[in-house]
C-alpha cells in the first residue's frame, strides 16, 4: 500500500507541475511577447526571467504535492520527483530546433531540483531539525 501512495504521490507531483509550468508558461509568453503572438520570431530576456520563476513555483508545488500524498518520512520521494523533472527539462528543452538558448535547459533542471527539494527543506527548519 505505501509502494503504491507513493507512486501516486509522483505521479500527481508531476502532473501538477506540468499543469502549472503550462499555464504559467503561456501567461508569461502573453505578458513579455503580447498579441498576436510570434508576431517577431524574437522572444525577449525578460520571458526567460519570468519562465524560470513560473518553473520555480511549478517544481515547489509538485514537491508539496508529493509530500503531502506520499506521507513517506525521508526525501526519497522528493529526490525521485526532481530527478524526474530535471530529466524532463533537460531532454525537452535541450533541442536545437525549439530555438532555447543553450543556457536555458541545464538551468531550467537546476530551478526544478532547487524548486522540488526546497518545501523538504522548509519542513526540516520548521521542526527545529536544520
Amino acid at each position: 500500500m505505501r509502494e503504491f501512495r507513493v507512486v501516486a504521490a509522483l505521479v500527481g507531483g508531476v502532473l501538477a507541475a506540468a499543469v502549472l509550468y503550462q499555464i504559467g508558461a503561456a501567461l508569461a509568453l502573453l505578458i513579455t511577447v503580447g498579441i498576436p503572438l510570434g508576431s517577431s520570431g524574437n522572444v525577449p530576456p525578460s520571458y526567460f526571467v519570468l519562465n524560470l520563476g513560473v518553473s520555480l513555483g511549478a517544481a515547489w508545488l509538485g514537491g508539496i504535492v508529493v509530500r503531502r500524498v506520499a506521507r513517506v518520512p525521508g526525501w526519497r520521494p522528493s529526490a525521485v520527483l526532481a530527478l524526474l523533472l530535471a530529466i524532463a527539462a533537460l531532454w525537452g528543452f535541450s533541442r536545437h530546433e525549439g530555438g532555447w538558448p543553450t543556457w536555458y535547459p541545464p538551468v531550467l533542471a537546476l530551478v526544478a531540483v532547487v524548486g522540488v527539494l526546497a518545501p523538504l527543506y522548509r519542513t526540516r527548519v520548521s521542526r527545529g531539525r536544520a
